[in-house]
C-alpha cells in the first residue's frame, strides 16, 4: 500500500498496531477460525496498550485521536492477516462507544468507559432485529418503564449481535413509545447501556453458524421481561435514534478501513504466490492474464483508500467545524464504505483465482479472506439493492425484487386525489425520516402501497406520501436514466443533458448562498429496480442556465456606496421585514457585504450569484421607497437619491428578469416575492401576479412545497436552511391567496401536492419542535415569527373559503364545484358558511395576547411620531419588538375581518320571507327572522366593517403608513368600506344604515390618512366617496317622497332588536353597557348557524319534492319554525349592488377622461392606467356572478 499522504499520527498508529499483530501469526487466526474460538488474547493485547480508546476523549482515558487514526488501526489489523475476525473482536468497542461518550451521564462514563478501554468489559451493539431488517424505525423490541419508575422491562429479539457471548455490556436500541403513538417516526426509540447478565431471568442467546469470521460469535439475543435499571438510559427517552446516529458514519469509516486491509492482504498473498509459482519456465505473474487483474484490483484499492481517509478526515473535522454539512459527511462515509467493500471483494476473488486450486486450501488464507470480505458488502447494507449501497447517500436501501427497470405506475398515486397529468416532484420520505436516517441503511422504510404514514400534511387534502414514488419516471430523463442503467453505465451528466426535459436535475451545486458548497443532488429519477419508495433528502434544484454576464455586470453597476447600502438595508428591516419575513435577517446581514469585495476577490463569492445580487438590490430599492426625511439627508451625503436609485433598480431587474429566473435558486424566489409584492402593494396587481407566479414555479421546482428531512436538531445549518425554505413557500402561498381573495385571480396551488410544515415560531430559540401541521397547537412562547405562522394558517382558511364558496382553485372551472358535491344548492352554501365561520373564529381565539389587537389597541405606541421612528436606524430591543407586535396585530386583525366579509358575502343577497298562504304573529316572525342565516351573514359583514372603522383613531395608523403594510391596510379597509356602503344602501333610513354610514365615514378618513403613501388608498377613497354620495342621494330621495310610507320588514344589521319594534313597525339597536354593539361569540355563531343549516335542509327537501334526502331531523323545541318561510333573492340588496356597479362604471369613465388627481403623481399615474384599476378588481366579490347556485 502506498503510504504517501498519511499524517504522522496515522503512521505512528500503523507502526504500533503492526508491532502487536506481529505476535499473532496466520496460524493463530487459522486455528481460531477453524475451531470457532474467540481471539481473546488478541483483544487483551490491543486493550493492554489502550488502543480500544483510540477515538475517545483523553478526559475519559482515551487517546484523544480521531476516526482517521481509528480507521488506520482497523485496516492494519485486517491487513496483518487477522482478517475480519480480528477486526470484529474490537470493532464495536471502538464505534459503539462514540454515542455513549457523547450523550452518557457522568456516572455512566466513569463506570463504563475505563473498563471498556482496559479490556475488562467487552461491548456489543444491539440494534438489528429479524422482523424489521433495515427498518430501524420499526424496531419491535420494547423497553417498558415499570410502575416504580426505577427500571425498565425489555422484551424482544435481536439478531446478528457480534460478540454477545463474551460481552459484558450491550448498547441497546429499544422502543419506549409505541410507533402508533409517536408524531414522528424517528421518535419513540431509546438507547440503553445495559449489563448482559446471563444468570438473570429473561435473557437468552443462540449462536449463529456462519460462513466467515467464525472466530467471533454472532448471535440471536432474546429478551423476555429482562429487567434493566432506569439509569442505564443514555440521553433522553425517545431520542435514541438521533443519539445512535452519532456512531453510524464512524462505523462506515471503520468498515471501509477493514475492507481495505483485507483487500491489501489478499493481494499481498496473491502477488507473492504469482512470483513464486513457476509454470512453463517462468513465474505466472509475468503473464498478463494474471498481472493485469491484480494491478486492476490494486488500483481499485488505492482509489477506495483515498475515499476512505477523506471520509474519515471529514468526519473528524465536522465535529468541530459546523460549516461542514452532515449530508456531506454521510455522502463521503457511505461512498467510502461501498468503494472499499467492492475493491476488497475484487482483490480477494482475484487472489483466489491467482492461486488456482491452491486458493481453495485453508493454509493459503485467501479462501478465508474471500469468505470474510462479504461482511462489508452485506453489513450494514447490501450492494444487491437498488441504491447501490447508498453511494449517493440520499437514498434508502430497498430489496431487489426484479432486475427489470420499471416505469412509474399510475396505481401508485394517492387514492385521496385524482391523477394529475403534470409530473409529480419528490415528496419527502414516506416515514418522515430525518436526513441522518437517509444516510444510513439501518434506518430503512419499505412501506407497502397502502400503508398509512404518521406525517400530517400542513394543508387540507394532504399528500399521501406512502403511495407516491420519490421521483416519477414520466420525464424524458427518467427514461434515459433507465436505459443507461440497463447496461450498468452511469447516466451522462450536465451539461450534456441540460436541454433534455428533466435534465436540469443533475449533480450541480445550486446557487443558494445558504447551502452552497454542499454535495450535489441525485438525478431526479427512480431507482432502476425495486418497489416501494426511497428516502432521500429534498434539495434545491440546480440552475436552469448559467447566469448571464451582462446581467451580472448591469446589476453590479447599480450597487450604491457601502454606507448608503447599509442604511437602506437597515430601513428595509425597520419598515418591511416584519411584514414579509422571507429570509433570516442574521444570514442576510452577514452575506450582503460580500457583494462589495474587490473584483479580484469575487470568484466564487455572492457577487457572482445573480439570484442573491438581485435579492439584495430589491431589498435596498424597497428600503429606498420608505426612507424618511432624516434618512434622505443621510443618503444625500453619499450622493444617493432614493427615488432615482429605486427606479434604476426596478428598471434593471425588470429587464434582467428572465436571466434572474433562469438561475432557479432560493434567492430567485425571494426576488420574485419582493418584486411582486412591491407591485401588488403599489397599484399594479396585474403585473404583480405573474411575477409572483414565476416565483411560485421556481419554488415548486426547488420542492419548497414539500417537506424535507425532519429531526435536524443536530445540524443547525440545515435547520436554518429548512426554515428559510418554509418562509419562502408560505410567503408565496400568502401572496397567491391574497391575490385570489382581493382580485378574484385563480389560485394555482393545489393543497394535495403540498406537505410542507408550518413555520416554527421558535426556530431561533431552538426550545420547541416545529409544528407538524396547523392542527397541532403551538407549544412555544410568542415571537416576532409567530405572526407569520398565524397569517399562513389564515391563508389556508381563506383558500378554503375561495375554493368552497367561490369555486376559485385548481380543478374548479367557472365556479362549478367538483362532481358529487352538493355545493350547487343554497342549503349547502349555508352549511359551508357556518362551518368556515366557526373555523375562522377558532383561529381568532388561538391568537396569543401579544398579537391580539383587542389587547394592544389601548396600549401606548412605541414611537410618538414618524420622525422619531425615522431616526431610530437599525432599531432593535424591547421597544422595537413591541412596535412590531403592534403592527403585526393590526395586520392579523385586518386580514381576519376581511376574510369574515369574504365568507359571508354569498348569503347577503337572500332573505327569508313568509309564504303567501301563511299568517304569523309578530313574535314568531321576529324569532324566526333573527335565526336566519342570511341575516346572520349580514350582521357578520356589518360587524366586521364597523370593527375595522374603529381603527381610524389608533395612533399606530400614523406609523403603519410608513411601512410596507400601508397598502395592505388600504386594501382591507376599502373592502370593509364597500361592505358598509352597500349595507347602508339597502334600507337607507334605518338606524342600522345610519350606523353603517358612520363606519363608512371613519374608513374614508382612514383612506385619506394613507393616501400620501398608497395609490390604492387614493383610488379607494375616490370610490368610497362616490358610493357614499349615491347612498345619500337614495336616502334623500326616500325622504322627499312623502307619498310612500317608510317601513322595513326585517332588521338588517348586527344589533339586537327590541320585540316591541315589530309591533310599531320600527326597529332600533340595543347596545351593551359599554355603548358598543356586541358581537356574537364563535361558539354561539357556529351553533346557531348549524341549527339554521339543519332547518334549511329540511325546508329545502320539501321544496325540491324529495330530490334531496333529509339526513337529520332538528329538535322543534330548540329551533324557529322555518316551515312557514322561504328564501328569495333580496331585492334591496340587489338594488344596492346595482348602484355600486354604477359607481364603478362612472369611476372608470371619469378616470380615463380625466385621470387627475392621480395624473399629478408621476410615480403612480402611468402604472395605474397601464395595469388597470386595482381597486376595481378588488370589488369582484360584489358582482352578480358570485351568487351561489341553488335548487
Amino acid at each position: 500500500m502506498e503510504l504517501t499522504g498519511f499524517t504522522e499520527e496515522q503512521l505512528t498508529v500503523r507502526d504500533a498496531i503492526s508491532a502487536i499483530t506481529a505476535k499473532f501469526p496466520n496460524t493463530y487466526w487459522q486455528e481460531c477460525d477453524q475451531n470457532e474460538r474467540d481471539p481473546k488474547e488478541f483483544h487483551a493485547a490491543i486493550a493492554k496498550d489502550g488502543w480500544l480508546g483510540i477515538a475517545l476523549p483523553e478526559a475519559l482515558g482515551g487517546a484523544g485521536l480521531g476516526i482517521s487514526e481509528a480507521t488506520m488501526m482497523m485496516q492494519t489489523i485486517t491487513q496483518s492477516g487477522a482478517g475480519m475476525a480480528g477486526a470484529q473482536a474490537i470493532h464495536a468497542n471502538v464505534y459503539a462507544t462514540q454515542p455513549l461518550a457523547k450523550f452518557g451521564t457522568k456516572e455512566q462514563l466513569e463506570e463504563t468507559i475505563p473498563k471498556i478501554i482496559n479490556g475488562t468489559w467487552r461491548t456489543c451493539f444491539g440494534v438489528t432485529e429479524p422482523n424489521t431488517g433495515l427498518e430501524t424505525l420499526k424496531l419491535k423490541t420494547t423497553a417498558t418503564k415499570n410502575a416504580s419508575g426505577d427500571s425498565y422491562s425489555v422484551t424482544g429479539q435481536k439478531i446478528w449481535i457480534t460478540c454477545a457471548q463474551v460481552a459484558s455490556k450491550m448498547i441497546l436500541l429499544a422502543r419506549t413509545t409505541p410507533v402508533e403513538e409517536v408524531k414522528r417516526s424517528t421518535h419513540g426509540l431509546s438507547m440503553f447501556c445495559i449489563d448482559l447478565d446471563r444468570k438473570k431471568p429473561g435473557l437468552d442467546m443462540r449462536k449463529i453458524k456462519k460462513m466467515g469470521g467464525r472466530a467471533v460469535d454472532a448471535n440471536e439475543v432474546f429478551f423476555d421481561n429482562y429487567q434493566i435499571p432506569a439509569n442505564t438510559l443514555v440521553g433522553e427517552e425517545n431520542e435514541g435514534f438521533r443519539i445512535i446516529l452519532h456512531g453510524m458514519n464512524a462505523e462506515r469509516c471503520l468498515l471501509a478501513g477493514e475492507a481495505l486491509g483485507l483487500g491489501y492482504a489478499a493481494l499481498e498473498r496473491a502477488t507473492q504466490y504469482a512470483n513464486d509459482r513457476v509454470v512453463f519456465g517462468r513465474p505466472i505473474g509475468q503473464n498478463q492474464g494474471i498481472a493485469h487483474p491484480l494491478a486492476d484490483a490494486y488500483m481499485k484499492l488505492e482509489a477506495a483508500k483515498l475515499a476512505t481517509y477523506h471520509a474519515a478526515r471529514l468526519y473528524d473535522v465536522s465535529r468541530t467545524d459546523s460549516s461542514i454539512p452532515f449530508h456531506s459527511v454521510g455522502v463521503a462515509c457511505n461512498s467510502a464504505k461501498y468503494l472499499a467493500a467492492e475493491a476488497a471483494f475484487t482483490a480477494c476473488e482475484r487472489a483466489v483465482l491467482t492461486h488456482g486450486g491452491m486458493g481453495y486450501a485453508m493454509e493459503y488464507d485467501v479462501e478465508r479472506y474471500l469468505r470474510e470480505c462479504l461482511v462489508p458488502r452485506i453489513a450494514p447494507c447490501d450492494v444487491s439493492r437498488p441504491c447501490t449501497l447508498c453511494s449517493r447517500a440520499g437514498a434508502e436501501c430497498l430489496p431487489a425484487t426484479t432486475s427489470r427497470w420499471r416505469v412509474y405506475r399510475h396505481g401508485q398515486h394517492s387514492t385521496s386525489e385524482p391523477h394529475s397529468k403534470r409530473p409529480r416532484t419528490a415528496p419527502p420520505d414516506a416515514s418522515g425520516d430525518s436526513s441522518e436516517q437517509a444516510q444510513i441503511c439501518h434506518a430503512g422504510t419499505d412501506h407497502a402501497p397502502d400503508q398509512p404514514t404518521d406525517s400530517v400534511p400542513a394543508t387540507d387534502g394532504g399528500l399521501n406520501k406512502a403511495n407516491n414514488p420519490i421521483w416519477n419516471s414520466s420525464s424524458t430523463l427518467s427514461l434515459v436514466n433507465g436505459a443507461f442503467q440497463l447496461h450498468n453505465v452511469a447516466t451522462p451528466r450536465d451539461p450534456i443533458m441540460d436541454a433534455i426535459p428533466g435534465g436540469a436535475m443533475q449533480d450541480i451545486v445550486g446557487e443558494n448562498s445558504e447551502i452552497r458548497n454542499k454535495e450535489a443532488v441525485e438525478p431526479g429519477v427512480r431507482p432502476p429496480c425495486g418497489t416501494g419508495t426511497r428516502s432521500r433528502t429534498l434539495r434545491p434544484m440546480p440552475p436552469l442556465v448559467y447566469p448571464s454576464p451582462p446581467a451580472l455586470e448591469e446589476l453590479r453597476s447599480l450597487l450604491p456606496p457601502y454606507e448608503a447600502a447599509e442604511l437602506l438595508v437597515d430601513t428595509y428591516f425597520d419598515r418591511v421585514h416584519w411584514f414579509m419575513l422571507i429570509f433570516q435577517q442574521d444570514n442576510f446581514r452577514q452575506n450582503w457585504p460580500q457583494l462589495y469585495k474587490t473584483h479580484s476577490d469575487r470568484a466564487g463569492e455572492d457577487c457572482n450569484d445573480l439570484g442573491f445580487l438581485s435579492t439584495f438590490l430589491m431589498v435596498i430599492a424597497i428600503g429606498a421607497h420608505y426612507v424618511g426625511p432624516y434618512r434622505q439627508c443621510l443618503l444625500a451625503r453619499h450622493d444617493v437619491q432614493p427615488e432615482t436609485l429605486k427606479q434604476c433598480i426596478f428598471k434593471a431587474i425588470k429587464s434582467s428578469l428572465l436571466d434572474i429566473i433562469s438561475v432557479g435558486s432560493l434567492e430567485v424566489v425571494q426576488t420574485c416575492i419582493l418584486l411582486g409584492t412591491y407591485y401588488l402593494f403599489h397599484g399594479a396587481p396585474r403585473l404583480a401576479w405573474p411575477v409572483c407566479g414565476c416565483g411560485l414555479r421556481v419554488a415548486q421546482s426547488l420542492n419548497l412545497h414539500r417537506n424535507v428531512d425532519k429531526d435536524l436538531s443536530l445540524i443547525p445549518i440545515e435547520r436554518n436552511e429548512n426554515e428559510t425554505r418554509k418562509r419562502c413557500w408560505w410567503a408565496i402561498y400568502e401572496i397567491e391567496t391574497f391575490c385570489s381573495m382581493s382580485y378574484g385571480y385563480p389560485h394555482s396551488i393545489k393543497d394535495a401536492d403540498c406537505d410542507v410544515e408550518p413555520l416554527n415560531p421558535s426556530a431561533k430559540l431552538g426550545n420547541a419542535p416545529s409544528p407538524v401541521s396547523f392542527d397541532e397547537p403551538l407549544r412555544c412562547e410568542t415571537t416576532l415569527l409567530s405572526y407569520k405562522y398565524y397569517m399562513s394558517k389564515l391563508s389556508v382558511l381563506t383558500k378554503a373559503v375561495l375554493s368552497e364558496l367561490y369555486g376559485i382553485g385548481p380543478g374548479l372551472v367557472n365556479n362549478n364545484r367538483p362532481s358529487g358535491e352538493t355545493g350547487s344548492s343554497l342549503r349547502a352554501v349555508v352549511m359551508k358558511v357556518a362551518s368556515l365561520d366557526a373555523r375562522l373564529r377558532n383561529w381568532r381565539a388561538d391568537i396569543p395576547p401579544k398579537l391580539r389587537w383587542e389587547t394592544l389597541a389601548s396600549t401606548r405606541v412605541s414611537y410618538s411620531s414618524q420622525d422619531e421612528f425615522d431616526q431610530d436606524i437599525g432599531a432593535s430591543g424591547v421597544r422595537f419588538d413591541n412596535h412590531i407586535y403592534h403592527l403585526q396585530a393590526l395586520a392579523l386583525k385586518l386580514a381576519y375581518e376581511n376574510t369574515i366579509i369574504l365568507t359571508h358575502r354569498p348569503l347577503l343577497s337572500y332573505k327569508l320571507v313568509t309564504k303567501a298562504d301563511e299568517k304569523l304573529d309578530d313574535i314568531t316572525r321576529l324569532g324566526t327572522i333573527q335565526e336566519s342565516p342570511f341575516l346572520r351573514s349580514m350582521r357578520a359583514c356589518h360587524d366586521a366593517g364597523m370593527s375595522l372603522s374603529e381603527l381610524v383613531n389608533s395612533p399606530v395608523l400614523d406609523l403603519v403608513s410608513e411601512t410596507y403594510a400601508a397598502a395592505f391596510v388600504s386594501i382591507h379597509t376599502f373592502t370593509a368600506g364597500v361592505a358598509l356602503g352597500i349595507l347602508s344602501s339597502i334600507e337607507p333610513l334605518t338606524p342600522q344604515a345610519q350606523e353603517a354610514k358612520v363606519g363608512l365615514h371613519r374608513l374614508m378618513s382612514l383612506q385619506a390618512k394613507l393616501k400620501p403613501r398608497s395609490p390604492l388608498a387614493t383610488q379607494g377613497l375616490d370610490i368610497l366617496q362616490r358610493l357614499t354620495k349615491l347612498a345619500l342621494d337614495k336616502e334623500l330621495s326616500m325622504m322627499l317622497d312623502v307619498s310612500k310610507p317608510i317601513r322595513w320588514s326585517e332588521p338588517q344589521s348586527g344589533v339586537d332588536v327590541d320585540v316591541s319594534a315589530v309591533q310599531t313597525g320600527t326597529l332600533s339597536p340595543k347596545q351593551n353597557s359599554s355603548g358598543q354593539h356586541p358581537r356574537r361569540s364563535s361558539h354561539d355563531a357556529a351553533v346557531a348557524a348549524m341549527q339554521t343549516d339543519r332547518q334549511s335542509i329540511m325546508f329545502d327537501s320539501r321544496d325540491t319534492q324529495g330530490t334531496e334526502t333529509q339526513e337529520e331531523t332538528p329538535d322543534p323545541n330548540s329551533l324557529g319554525n322555518f316551515t312557514d318561510f322561504q328564501y328569495v333573492e333580496d331585492a334591496s340588496v340587489s338594488a344596492a349592488l346595482y348602484d355600486f356597479d354604477q359607481v364603478l362604471s362612472t369611476y372608470v369613465n371619469s378616470s380615463w377622461a380625466d385621470p387627475d388627481p392621480l395624473a399629478m403623481d408621476t410615480s403612480h399615474a402611468q402604472t395605474l392606467h397601464d395595469e388597470g384599476f386595482s381597486m376595481l378588481e378588488q370589488t369582484w366579490i360584489w358582482g352578480p356572478d358570485t351568487l351561489p347556485f341553488h335548487d
